[in-house]
């Protein structure tokens, strides 16, 4: 968590968020090497795809940074949509069981976690103005708020799912996915927007998804889980 905030107080959200994504490759192949099973290509595939669509897009995307700040006009409206979407992911969950719950659950986890990263960044960047500055600043209690929450959220996710796979895939591609979105729109970093450099990001986003998902299910730390093994897991790939 440390090094996460260091890296966003020095870096772009849309380039710090996505390289978190090689948490569950680094424990995809550690699970690997300690296991000395045979080689598993489809697992090795899904390495190559995660590895080469997120090169892809960050060579592509090359995110330039922003103001790192919020006002008050931006807060209202960032609020407004990402409570809808939390909102509609934890009634699909109140409402249904099983997966469904636990997918649920775990796409409110990523959006929290994306949130908690962006509020994060403009409460490193409060900092420079001194301690007074950031004890009275929203950003601060945002934070001490959504970190718990999104903590939370991530136990009840693994506690539905039988298995961990599908509960680390979406939460892995999920948290970056936010980021980029409130950079872009609310932090004022930008990436190139025309039509060919924009395709690219796009499809770098999509081959990196694929591949996470194809690692979380064939590692078998993740696919083979269950209930408090599938939590721990879970917490591992996921920092």
């Amino acid at each position: 968590f440390a090094l996460q905030a260091l890296a966003l107080a020095t870096g772009p959200i849309v380039l710090v968020q996505p390289l978190l994504v090689t948490g569950v490759l680094f424990a995809a192949v550690t699970g690997f090497l300690l296991r000395r099973g045979p080689v598993d290509w489809g697992l090795a595939a899904g390495l190559v795809m995660t590895s080469g669509g997120l090169a892809l897009f960050l060579v592509a995307a090359r995110p330039s940074p922003g103001e790192n700040t919020l006002t008050v006009g931006d807060v209202i409206p960032l609020a407004a949509v990402l409570t809808v979407l939390i909102v509609g992911s934890l009634a699909l969950a109140a409402w249904y069981q099983g997966t469904v719950r636990a997918l649920a659950l775990a796409l409110a986890t990523g959006i929290v976690y994306g949130v908690t990263a962006a509020v994060a960044k403009v409460t490193l960047g409060v900092l420079d103005e001194g301690l007074v500055a950031l004890l009275t600043h929203w950003s601060l209690w945002a934070v001490v708020v959504l970190g718990p929450f999104g903590f939370l959220l991530n136990q009840h996710a693994f506690r539905e799912s039988a298995v961990a796979s599908p509960v680390v895939a979406v939460i892995t591609v999920t948290d970056p996915l936010v980021g980029i979105g409130i950079g872009i729109l609310w932090l004022g970093e930008s990436v190139p927007a025309d039509g060919p450099a924009a395709l690219t990001e796009v499809l770098g986003l999509l081959v990196m998804a694929a591949g996470v998902w194809l690692v979380a299910h064939r590692s078998p730390h993740l696919s083979g889980a269950k209930g408090s093994g599938a939590r721990a897991a879970g917490r591992s790939d996921r920092r």
